[in-house]
């Protein structure tokens, strides 16, 4: 919050103003770049991820538009194994509807390629389920950063990403100690309002530090976390699988840095490297 309040020149103390980003024009996606980009972003990794994910452009398997009474928010359904996924998201043409695209169509793709196990069988865990959605979305954020125009248009990139790591790692470790200490209080009897909410206060404390001021009214912010209801302990899960599709990706990177390597030693190490690795 200290470097946000320097890149915009005014004191960010609140909790409404956790996710308020430096002030820079945002760059407005058109639904066709956004397909290029991404088709682009997946064929790098895999070709035939890339062709799975143009099925769903090529046959109109994505209901984009904006209309009024639509369902918010995004998903990818799979239906039956016998037939094709669809997905929903609302377009706005903003960068994190380009990932939010990424994201669902990760599950699309992983949904088509799962249904040849039959209807007992395609179905995943979310631990599974979201490892392709997450990987998907980053490898469609290092395209988005790598054609950044200028340092301001890469660090708003940045910074957008890093709002999500906190939202998704940190906050959500701090989400999953105040599932961890209710139901360990709860063991030993009915806990009062009061007690929930001091825990609360206790847990976000903990993960803001001293950036930001915790008022009586956030005491209650607790209860508009529908998944402490619906699927408790969804937060661990959250923040594991962002962290474990950096390093699947760094997997990955490190594995085309040895196959480079290999077939052009003298280009790309010394050849002491490889007497060190014993190849």
């Amino acid at each position: 919050m200290t470097n946000k309040s320097e890149c915009n020149g005014e004191a960010f103390r609140d909790i409404l103003e956790a996710n308020t980003y430096p002030k820079t024009t945002e760059k407005r996606w058109q639904f066709k770049e956004a397909e290029e980009l991404i088709l682009s972003a997946y064929g790098e990794f895999s070709p035939e991820i890339a062709d799975c994910a143009q099925k769903f452009f090529k046959n109109g398997w994505i209901d984009a538009s904006n209309v009024q009474g639509k369902y918010s928010g995004a998903f990818s359904h799979p239906t039956v194994p016998s037939h094709h996924p669809y997905i929903l998201i609302n377009w706005f043409g903003k960068t994190r509807d380009v990932m939010t695209l990424a994201h669902e169509l990760g599950h699309g793709v992983h949904q088509i390629l799962a249904a040849g196990r039959g209807a007992l069988m395609c179905d995943t865990p979310l631990t599974l389920a979201e490892t392709a959605s997450v990987f998907g979305e980053m490898l469609t954020f290092q395209k988005i950063l790598s054609q950044a125009q200028s340092p301001i248009e890469r660090t708003q990139i940045l910074t957008s990403k890093v709002e999500d790591m906190l939202n998704t790692v940190v906050r959500q470790i701090a989400f999953h100690r105040f599932e961890t200490k209710i139901h360990d209080q709860r063991a030993h009897g009915e806990l009062s309002l009061s007690q929930i909410q001091n825990i609360w206060i206790e847990t976000q404390k903990e993960s803001f530090g001293s950036s930001i001021a915790l008022d009586n009214n956030y005491r209650s912010w607790w209860s508009y976390v529908s998944h402490f209801f619906h699927v408790p302990f969804t937060s661990l899960l959250k923040q594991s699988l962002q962290c474990f599709s950096f390093k699947l990706k760094c997997f990955f990177h490190v594995f085309e840095l040895i196959n480079k390597a290999l077939y052009h030693r003298e280009t790309f190490f010394p050849e002491s490297f490889f007497g060190c690795i014993k190849v």
